[in-house]
């Protein structure tokens, strides 16, 4: 999960299976219809914040599912490190890396300007 989910749990991050943490709704806030603990709050906006800088378009309904997943630790070390860090989550964190990437709309992708990529 690290370049590729802090920049899907970043960008999906930015970001990035199941959440081995508790479930303790005590500092929970309401997002898209689900509970989500300040540390995912934090993954969840600035990773929408920082795809929409970029021009890339995130189903926010589908990111907030996968970031729901995280454990807390996970969500804090993400948060923590922002749109630019590399963190290093849990093996199950990791793991949800390609669940983020689906929440991308890859039409929003930039497209490469390497002469030498291959279509």
């Amino acid at each position: 999960m690290r370049k590729l989910i802090t920049a899907t749990f970043a960008i999906t991050m930015l970001l990035a299976a199941a959440s081995c943490g508790s479930d303790d709704d005590s500092s929970s806030t309401t997002t898209s219809g689900s509970d989500l603990s300040d540390p995912k709050q934090a993954v969840l906006d600035q990773t929408i914040a920082a795809a929409a800088a970029a021009g890339i378009t995130i189903d926010r309904d589908c990111f907030a599912a996968v970031v729901a997943q995280l454990s807390d630790e996970d969500a804090q070390l993400i948060a923590d490190a922002g749109p630019s860090g590399d963190p290093t989550l849990s093996p199950e964190g990791e793991q949800l890396g390609s669940e983020a990437a689906k929440c991308v709309d890859t039409s929003s992708l930039p497209v490469s300007s390497d002469p030498t990529a291959t279509t």
